[in-house]
């Protein structure tokens, strides 16, 4: 894994840390990770907007200029490895988690039109999603095995609840995401952490800039499940439509005709009618 990790800085890679703290608006508690709340689903312009603030990177970053080249969005292509491991039993034990593996995953990879590979990942993958549901001190030492230096490490691995790492291309092509989940904290907490991350993880977490998660943001607005206006999102981004070689203004005006007709699509037909495979 140290060998991979370098290979993302000798090739030019783009490595960022990004702490995952603000939470959609319109989340809403469930207890389950796929089911959409039934309420209305946003007006188009708030769905435009949550759009742009969660999936739109710019060079101009105003918690990090310069921090990004990318003008546009990042998103994978085809097959993604998916792993998931956690050293709690608990964990597994969890309805919540099964539900997310066997129910949740598997839509997003209808949404999205993504194959998620159940593989183990093979030494130096390209296009994978690591996610660690793990103690704080096994976290900072599977950091270090990953790759990370020791120092990054200890301030990883310091009071957030969660994060994410991201690998890509300067063109904006994801090619690997790390997400760790500290295994000590609630179940609400770790549900919370997973689902949100896995979201970031495929593109939809740029607005995510607080740098630590607040425990009490977690309990006054979870988000264990997706909502519809969150599918919606997700899809719009994976449109064919969409492509990593846009600038954020082409983006968005795509973005402004691709939105109505999801929306107008789900409203009628429901959360089916966003899938692409």
């Amino acid at each position: 894994m140290p060998r991979l990790f370098r290979c993302f800085v000798a090739t030019g890679w783009l490595l960022g840390a990004i702490c995952l703290a603000s939470l959609p608006a319109n989340a809403v508690p469930g207890s389950s990770p796929s089911t959409p709340d039934l309420r209305k689903i946003d007006p188009e312009l708030a769905l435009i907007k949550r759009f742009e603030n969660s999936a739109l990177w710019a060079s101009e970053w105003p918690h990090a200029p310069g921090f990004s080249p990318i003008d546009g969005v990042v998103k994978f292509p085809g097959s993604v490895y998916f792993d998931f491991l956690s050293d709690r039993r608990d964990v597994y034990e969890d309805p919540w988690t099964t539900e997310f593996l066997k129910k949740t995953m598997p839509e997003i990879s209808r949404i999205t039109g993504l194959s998620f590979l159940d593989l183990a990942v093979p030494q130096g993958a390209e296009m994978a999603i690591f996610v660690r549901v793990t103690s704080n001190k096994a976290l900072r030492e599977d950091m270090v095995n990953f790759g990370m230096d020791p120092r990054a490490a200890d301030n990883a691995s310091g009071p957030a609840i969660c994060n994410h790492w991201l690998a890509l291309d300067y063109d904006g092509r994801l090619k690997f995401t790390y997400v760790f989940v500290k295994s000590e904290f609630p179940p609400e907490f770790r549900r919370h952490c997973i689902l949100k991350n896995v979201m970031a993880a495929l593109g939809l977490g740029v607005a995510d800039r607080t740098p630590r998660t607040d425990p009490a943001e977690i309990s006054r607005r979870p988000f264990p499940a997706l909502t519809l206006d969150d599918k919606i999102l997700l899809r719009t981004l994976y449109d064919p439509r969409i492509t990593i070689e846009m600038t954020g203004t082409t983006v968005t005006d795509t973005a402004r005709r691709i939105i109505p007709e999801l929306r107008n699509a789900a409203f009628e037909r429901g959360q089916t009618a966003l899938y692409q495979r």
